[in-house]
């Protein structure tokens, strides 16, 4: 009874033999974590991120925004304590004046 690994890519495929000789899909532990901004997903070396160092990391810090985050608007003071993961959805809308 032994589990051979058939093949590795963004996922380890392990294949039981005594148990139940079905494939048996894991997750690598290294996958980039996914979230995804106005409907395009986003990968990130991490397994969490701050809303604050995401808003940095997108060049937002002088620009007027609202960010509704998996489907509730987070005010400005909740930044910092927001921390993202894997599967999480966010809208950004930017506001843009004129006249």
């Amino acid at each position: 009874m032994g589990i051979k690994i058939i093949g590795i890519l963004s996922q380890i495929l392990l294949y039981d033999k005594g148990y139940t000789n079905k494939f048996k899909f894991f997750k690598y532990k290294n996958n980039p974590m996914k979230i995804y901004i106005n409907g395009q997903q986003k990968s990130f070396e991490a397994t969490e991120i701050c809303l604050t160092t995401l808003i940095e990391k997108l060049a937002l810090n002088e620009k007027k925004f609202a960010i509704e985050y998996n489907g509730e608007i987070i005010s400005k003071g909740n930044f910092p304590q927001t921390f993202l993961r894997d599967g999480d959805k966010l809208e950004i809308v930017i506001a843009v004046g004129g006249g």
